[in-house]
This record gives structure tokens, sequence and C-alpha cells, in this order.
């Protein structure tokens, strides 16, 4: 039976800030003592008034409880209370000091105030303008959201979630989910069709709403450009939806011709087969075969570089390369680790400049970015800082605003989606010339397609390989491992401390976790001088014992003092990974830095970046991860002076030839691998390559 009361809180028993969920013991006028049971999106105090609507539970562990579906606070009204209240830190950008200095010049009308004359607290001591907004902004957010907030927790979404979801729709927010909660899986990052279609069906949906199916099929779609399609095959595209949604084939059926219609998806045969693409998808690939069809007729008249070629003692396949990248519209350089790029990338930057052409220099990731820097000289950057992201407009640089220059050179070209991919060629000016230069033996992109691959493959531009390994040959050299991998050949390791790698024998994924630690923390720094800030952990699996979530957690625990702050698992000195492309803060996935300051009363973190420091706000959290540990797939085009790789036969899974050899050319100086030698043996002789369903450059017949 439902029922409303009011109570004072006597104790905070449990708060989750991650999702809000609150027990409470409170004291009402029947009894002392009542524990209640709440989620709700703001921070609680004792001593606070509240108003609670629910109904009394009895649970079979805990007793009597009071289950709460909505709580109010109720606002103190002496000077006291209203001090208490606003020095809970209920309000951002006011903490004790402050409240005291608000309650001493305004008493018991300083909540009146905040409210009606919020301009009034510019007189207050400390508080100037930008204060003044994030106080007004934070106390409309508690008035007139923490209700829908409260609203939205209660139909299934995380306290964070909710937050964003107000945030996208305001006051709205309830009316749009009652209307059509699969809105958010589009809408709102973060919130896919798993936890839209729970909230529908929470909230009464049918399972065959058109709505509901249409969004199935978008994220049947959505979830194989997860794992690297382009597009679906008819027969696939019908099993996996069918395998989301648990309804009629023919509803199936309808929701495609539907989302055909609306041009969300298109529909074509692929090398004889029907397959069915995500319409972003597939006007990527097409404007990918487009736009380098138009370029590869593009020629500049240049001088010739046979003296620059003989001054950089560049190898015959390398020279050639260097003339190829000078004389033709689209030119792709690959080869192995130690054949060369880097001075045949020197030797182009000098040819170019020989011949006062204008050129930039960029690659996916900010790492791989800094690494030409300091290898040519030259400054090069990310391509989305590069190409500019307006989070009104998109990219700056595009058809209409080309980059100004008669060159665009990307390293570590086979990270690139096709998506990225597309927007870096709208932004290559119609007569100019690019060069892409990479190592297609690495993995795949994280994301969708296999561009630089397929573009090999396709033949439509000249490649010049690089086959001859020009490091010193012999011992353990990174190179020579990285190598042996590569040929399917059980590495040659010689654990002598002049060697760049190392393997320490473990079975036992326990011990393997501990000695990564040590290794990390202690033997590496010691032995070998390079700091711990500089060593790098590069794990195949997210999940199990020597998962970068449990090596993560060890390697905080063994640096970072135990009674440090914590915000959401997060202390001052740890090494975070952003992991989504947020485009109004100009950082972007993969990216590492360090968290450089803590505001619990803002509940505000500061990140360092190669950039500058980034702020991320408490629902802005779950965009980083802890990256002492990371996986090799989020680590590509970065590298770090030390690499330590965990290896154990219950990863067999992800004991792959190409994810080993690219984790361990991420290693600079040293590179150890830690774990059972059955396990490296299973990951070199594993040739098997996931397979991916791309379409550039085929064949769009229907047979």
């Amino acid at each position: 039976m439902k029922m409303q009361i009011s109570a004072e809180i006597e104790r905070i028993v449990f708060h989750n800030p991650d999702n809000g969920y609150t027990v409470l013991s409170v004291k009402t006028a029947e009894e002392p003592g009542l524990k209640v049971t709440c989620t709700v999106p703001f921070t609680l105090t004792e001593g606070q008034k509240i108003e609670i609507e629910g109904e009394v539970d009895t649970h079979s562990k805990y007793g009597k409880q009071f289950k709460a579906s909505s709580v109010y606070i109720v606002e103190p009204s002496t000077a006291a209370a209203v001090k208490a209240y606003l020095a809970s830190g209920i309000i951002k950008s006011i903490g004790p000091a402050t409240a005291e200095r608000i309650v001493a010049m305004f008493g018991d009308k300083s909540l009146e105030v905040i409210d009606l004359k919020p301009e009034m607290l510019l007189q207050v001591s400390g508080i100037g303008k930008k204060t003044l907004e994030k106080i007004a902004a934070s106390w409309i957010e508690k008035r007139e959201g923490a209700k829908i907030v409260a609203e939205l927790c209660r139909v299934g979404l995380s306290f964070a979630y909710a937050t964003r979801v107000y945030k996208k729709y305001g006051n709205n927010a309830p009316q749009v989910i009652q209307e059509n909660p699969y809105r958010l899986a589009d809408e709102v990052i973060g919130i896919g069709f798993k936890k839209a279609d729970e909230i529908a069906l929470k909230i009464g949906f049918d399972r065959n709403h058109m709505f509901r199916v249409e969004s199935g099929v978008i994220y049947a779609l959505k979830h194989s450009l997860g794992e690297g399609h382009c597009f679906l095959p008819g027969a696939d595209m019908a099993k996996k939806a069918q395998e989301i949604l648990d309804v009629p084939a023919d509803r199936i059926d309808n929701a495609l011709e539907i989302l055909l219609y609306k041009e969300k998806m298109v529909s074509t045969g692929v090398n004889g087969t029907k397959a069915f693409y995500l319409s972003s998808a597939y006007n990527a690939e097409r404007y990918i075969e487009k736009k380098l069809t138009y370029l590869l007729g593009n020629k500049t008249e240049t001088k010739p570089c046979k003296a620059l070629i003989q001054k950089f003692s560049l190898a015959d396949e390398q020279g050639a390369a260097v003339e190829t990248a000078m004389s033709s519209g689209v030119t792709i350089i690959t080869g192995p680790a130690g054949s060369g790029k880097t001075t045949t990338l020197q030797a182009i930057i000098a040819c170019l400049k020989e011949n006062n052409l204008k050129y930039f220099l960029c690659a996916p990731t900010g790492k791989a970015a800094q690494r030409i820097t300091e290898v040519t000289g030259e400054e090069a950057s990310t391509i989305h800082r590069l190409i500019g992201y307006c989070p009104e407009v998109g990219f700056r640089r595009d058809e209409a605003n080309p980059l100004e220059c008669n060159y665009l050179i990307c390293d570590e070209a086979s990270m690139i989606d096709i998506f990225l991919f597309a927007d870096l060629l709208r932004a290559v000016p119609d007569k100019g010339q690019l060069i892409l230069i990479g190592d297609s033996f690495q993995l795949p992109p994280v994301g969708a397609g296999l561009a630089f691959r397929d573009i090999i493959k396709s033949g439509i531009c000249p490649v010049a390989e690089l086959k001859t390994i020009h490091r010193q040959k012999g011992g353990s050299s990174i190179v020579d491992v990285a190598n042996d991998i590569k040929n399917g050949k059980f590495p040659h390791i010689t654990n002598d401390k002049k060697g760049e790698t190392f393997f320490f024998t473990l079975k036992e994924q326990g011990d393997i976790a501990l000695k990564i630690v040590e290794l990390a923390t202690k033997k590496i720094p010691e032995t070998f001088g390079i700091p711990f800030e500089e060593i790098q952990i590069i794990a195949p699996m997210k999940k199990g014992e020597i998962g970068t979530v449990i090596l993560n957690q060890l390697i905080q625990k063994a640096v970072q003092q135990e009674d440090a702050p914590s915000l959401k698992g997060f202390i001052k000195g740890d090494k975070v990974m952003q992991t989504v492309n947020n485009y109004e803060k100009n950082v972007f996935n993969g990216e590492t830095g360090r968290v450089e300051s803590i505001d619990m009363e803002e509940q505000i973190i500061t990140v360092n970046y190669d950039i500058g420091l980034i702020p991320y706000e408490f629902t802005e959290l779950d965009e980083i991860m802890l990256a002492y540990a990371v996986t090799c797939h989020k680590y590509q085009g970065s590298q770090s002076r030390a690499v330590l790789l965990p290896l154990h036969n219950s990863q067999y899974i992800m004991l792959r030839k190409d994810l080993l050899y690219t984790a361990v050319t991420r290693g600079e100086e040293l590179v150890v691998i830690v774990g059972s030698k059955q396990a490296l043996a299973i990951a070199v002789k594993n040739n098997k390559e996931q397979k991916r369903n791309t379409s550039l450059f085929v064949d769009f017949s229907l047979r």
C-alpha cells in the first residue's frame, strides 16, 4: 500500500554514487531507526528532513524496510539548518566555508536568495560570476531536475544515464520515454538497444511494436559494425535480428522495408549475395572508392630525388617507394617492423621540401603522431585534430573547405576504419596527393572495415612493399622477435641483460599477475632505468585473472596510497585512457593521460593529456578507464619504452599471431613476456584472422 511519510535522516547506511542507490536510517513521528531504500539523483546528508513516498516491505534478511519510490528534500527553515544543508555539498561550488559566508550575510533567507535573486550572491566574498553561474545551474538542476531524474531511475536507468537523458531532453524526458524509449538508443551516448528495450518492456511496450523491431534491426547492424563488418548478408541479417527480437519473421521483413524506405539502410548485391548496410557504412565505402579513384589522376611535376635518395642511403625498394610517392596521386607504403618505413618517410619529406611542396603529416592516435614528430622533426597531428571537429557543424575540413596542401601523409593507416578514412579523404584537396603508410600485418581497425588492406588487395593504386629488415639481426632484438612471430616461427629469446626481450615462465594466472606487478613497479625501473610511467602492460583480454580489469586494480593498489581520495575508482596520479571520441572536449578514443586533480566537492576529475587539462564531471567518468593495463586493440598506434605482455592458455580465443605481433612491436626498448611458452607457441601458430564483411572495390552484382 502506497503511503507518504515525513522523516529526518539519522544515518546514511549505504550510498552507491554510480547509480544513486541509497539505504537510509530515518526517524519518523511513529518510529526511529526505520530503514529506507531509495534511488536518488543527489547527495543526502544526516539531519536533512525529507518527504518520502512508497510502501513498507519486509525483507527476508533485513526485516522491515520502507521502499521509497520518490524522495523530496524539505528545505530547512532556520539559519543553522540552512547552513548545514548548503555545507553538505548538495549544490556545486558551495562547500562548508562558502555556506558559512552565505548564511552570515542572508541568514534563513539564503535559499530564497539562491532561488529568486541569485545575483545577490556576488556580494559574498569568494563568489564571482563564473561561480555564480555554476551555483545557479546546480540549483536549477536540483530543484527542477531531481524529480525527473529520480523518475528516470525508476524505469531502469542508472543515475549517470538518467542525468544524461535529462540533459538531452530536459523536462520532456519522461514524455520521450513513454512515447518511444527506443529513441534513447540512437540519441543518447552509452545507451544502446538492450537498455532501451529493457525500459520499453518495463513500461509496457508490446514486443511486436514496430518501434522495437526497427530499433532491433538497426542494433543488429550496429553490433556487426562493432565486430568490424560493414554489412550483413541477407541470411545473417534475418538470423541476428530474430535472435535479438524473438518476433515473427514478417515483422522483421516489414521493418526492413520501412528502414530501406526511410534510407536508414541500404540493400544491394555483394559478390552475388544480398547484403544489408547501415546507410552511413555504405556511403562511407562508396565515398572512399570515388575519392581515391579521383585522386589517382593527380600528378605533380617534381625535380628528380635521386641525390636525396643516395643521401639517405636507401635500399632499392625504399628508393622506389620514394619515387612512386612523388609521382602518383595515391601511394601505399607497407612493410613489417624494421623494414625502413620511417627512413623512407624522412626521404619523402626531404623531396617535398626540395620541391617546395606543402604537406601535412597525421596519424590515427596521439602517440603515433608524436612519434612521427620525434623521428622526422616535423609537426604531426592526429587525424581528428588535423581535420578539426566542431560540435555544431562536424569536421571543419571537408570538400567545401579542404586542407591547404599538395600532399597529405598518414602513418599507421592500417588502423583507420571506413568512417574516419572517408572523413579524412573529404579533407584532401581535389588536386592533392595522398600517401598512406602502414603495416598490413598488424591488427585491423577497432572500428568497421579493412580499408588499408582492401585498397592494397584491389590493386587500384601503386603499392610499395618494403620486405627487407634493416635493423641489426642476431640476439633477441624486438624487431627479430616480431618478425619471427610474423613468419610463424617460435621467437628466439635470450634472457641476458643486453637483450631487448625477456620471457618469464609462469603457469598459474595468479603468479603471472603478481609477477607483472613486480616487474612494472620495481624490477624494470631498477634494472633498466625505465620509469614506471613509461611502462605499458598489454593484455589480450579484459576479463580473467590476467585481464586488464584485474591488472589495473592490482597496479593501482601497488602504486597508490591506500587512503587516497577516490572518485568512481579513480585516484590522483592514475594513468587513464579515453574510451570514446569526445569531439567537444577534443579528446579521442585511445588517448592516455594522468589524473591531475580530483575535486570531491564539485565531483570533477581533471586529466592531463598532451593537449592540456581536460575536466570530467561525475556523469562523464564512464568515458575514461584505468590504463596501467590495456588491450592490444586499445593500444594500436601507440608505443612505450617498455611493454609487459601476460600470456596464458586460458586466453585461447585471443592467442593470435597478429595480436601478438602488434603487442610486441609496441615496445621501443624492452618487451617482457610473462606466462606459458605453450601459450606463446599457440599464438605464433594461430594465423586465423577474424573475417570481415567489407565491400571496397568489389562486384555489386546479385546472381
